[in-house]
């Protein structure tokens, strides 16, 4: 039984792969980036905490983690920018009224 004793240094690693496995399973890209972002952050920790040299392993690490990062801003920008457009009337002689009367007027003659 002594190949499957698990070490305590060894915990992060193992939530850091099960996090990223969930990743894979979320149907929503902002919770697929979450959860890929706490699972890389977990793995950084299991190569600090592991002997040996990991300094690719988390050069990698940060660079995914930095392009989910920058991801999911983007997302929760639009979703905001969404909401804002949805509660805000359009402006007068905005190009979109005369495109959503244009397109109004279209569908009113079938």
């Amino acid at each position: 039984m002594d190949g499957w004793a698990v070490s305590w240094s060894d915990v992060p690693g193992h939530v850091s792969y099960v996090l990223i496995a969930l990743s894979y399973w979320m149907t929503t890209v902002f919770r697929l980036r979450i959860i890929a972002v706490i699972g890389l952050v977990f793995e950084i920790l299991y190569f600090r905490m592991s002997s040996g040299d990991m300094h690719t392993g988390i050069g990698w690490d940060a660079v995914f983690i930095v392009i989910n990062l920058y991801q999911i801003f983007h997302l929760v920008y639009d979703e905001r920018r969404l909401l804002y457009m949805k509660e805000s009337p359009p402006e007068p002689g905005c190009l979109c009224q005369s495109v959503a009367g244009a397109a109004g007027a279209a569908g009113q003659g079938r």
